[in-house]
C-alpha cells in the first residue's frame, strides 16, 4: 500500500502547477490532491459568448465550487483573432447567448468572494446588425458590475464600443467604481455612417461617470485600440488621491500635448504616484518618482511594471 505524501508536498506539487486546466485534471489523483487543488483551479473563472460556454459557467456557479472564484472572465470568441471575426458559428449575440451570459456573470458579482471582472468585447464590427447585437450584449455585461458593488476591486474592460448608455450613469455601477483599486479600460473604434466623436465617450462617461467616482483607484490604464486616437481627459480636473501607477496610451500626434498637461498639473498634485506611462510603443514616455524625481530627469526613467514581467 503506497505511504501517503504529506500535506506539505502535496501542495508544494500543486503549487508548481500554474494552468487552472492542469490544476483541475491534478484534482483526479486523489482526495487529498483535489482538497489542495480546488481552490486555485476554481480561483478563475470564464465564458465566451458561445451558449455552451455559458451553461458551463452557470452551472459551475451553482456548485459548491463558487465560493473559490475571485475572478470572472468574459472573452469574445474573436478577441484572439486579428481580424475581429474569427469563423465560429457558435458564437453570437443573440438573446440565446446574451441572457445566459448576463445570468451568469450576475450570478458571479454577488459571490461575496469575487474581487475581478474582466470583459474583453469584439474589437471590430462588420455589419450594422452585428454592431448593435454586440454593443447590446456590451452593455447587458457591464451591468452586471453593479451587482459587486461592495466587494470588487479591480475591473478590466477592454475593446469597449464608445457608446453612452444609461449603464455607465446607474447608482450600482457607481458604487462599484467606487470600490476598485484597478481600473483598464481600452476603446474600440466605432463603425457608423453617422460617426460619434471618440471624446464624447472619453468626456460623458468615462471623464464624468468613472474617473469621478474612483476615488480608490491605486492603478489606471486607459487605452485606445485606433492608433490615431487617444483617451481623452480633463487631467486638470481629476483628483486620484491613493492613484500610484498611471499608464494612458497616446498616440504620437498627441503625446507631447499631454504629456505636458500631465507633468505640469496632475502629476505634481498626485504626489503618491510612482510610475506614470503615457505614450505606446517606441513613443513612449514614462518615469519613475520613488524620489519626486523631475520627469526631465533622463536618469530616472526605468522600464515600466508591465514590461518588467
Amino acid at each position: 500500500m503506497p505511504v501517503p505524501l504529506p500535506a506539505e508536498i502535496i501542495h508544494m506539487i500543486v503549487n508548481e502547477v500554474t494552468s487552472a486546466d492542469d490544476r483541475r485534471s491534478v484534482r483526479a489523483v486523489n482526495r487529498a490532491f483535489c482538497n489542495a487543488a480546488t481552490p486555485a483551479a476554481f480561483r478563475t473563472v470564464g465564458a465566451t459568448n458561445r451558449r455552451k460556454s455559458a451553461l458551463g459557467l452557470i452551472s459551475l456557479l451553482e456548485s459548491e465550487l463558487a465560493q473559490y472564484v475571485e475572478e470572472a472572465i468574459y472573452r469574445n470568441a474573436a478577441a484572439d483573432d486579428e481580424n475581429g471575426d474569427a469563423d465560429d458559428e457558435d458564437a453570437s449575440y443573440g438573446p440565446d447567448i446574451q441572457d445566459p451570459l448576463v445570468r451568469a456573470f450576475s450570478r458571479a458579482a454577488r459571490l461575496p468572494c469575487l474581487k475581478s471582472l474582466r470583459f474583453t468585447f469584439n474589437p471590430t464590427f462588420h455589419g450594422s446588425l452585428l454592431q448593435a447585437a454586440s454593443v447590446s450584449m456590451q452593455h447587458a455585461l457591464i451591468a452586471t458590475v453593479g451587482e459587486a458593488a461592495l466587494h470588487l476591486r479591480s475591473l478590466t474592460l477592454e475593446h469597449v464600443t464608445p457608446v453612452q448608455d444609461a449603464v455607465y450613469a446607474t447608482s450600482g455601477f457607481a458604487a462599484a467604481l467606487s470600490s476598485i483599486t484597478h481600473l483598464r479600460l481600452t476603446t474600440s473604434f466605432y463603425h457608423t455612417s453617422a460617426p460619434i466623436p471618440s471624446n464624447v465617450f472619453w468626456l460623458d462617461v468615462v471623464h464624468t461617470s468613472m474617473l469621478d467616482r474612483a476615488k480608490n483607484l491605486v492603478s489606471l490604464t486607459l487605452a485606445c485600440d485606433v492608433w490615431f486616437l487617444s483617451p481623452v481627459v480633463k487631467w486638470k480636473e481629476v483628483t486620484l488621491p491613493r492613484l500610484k501607477y498611471l499608464a494612458v496610451k497616446i498616440s504620437r500626434s498627441n503625446i507631447e500635448w499631454v504629456t505636458q498637461r500631465c507633468k505640469e498639473d496632475f502629476v505634481p498634485r498626485h504626489g503618491q504616484l510612482e510610475w506614470v506611462d503615457l505614450g505606446t510603443g517606441a513613443d513612449a514616455v514614462w518615469w519613475i518618482r520613488h524620489t519626486h524625481a523631475d520627469p526631465e530627469d533622463v536618469s530616472e526613467y526605468e522600464t515600466p511594471p508591465s514590461e518588467q514581467d
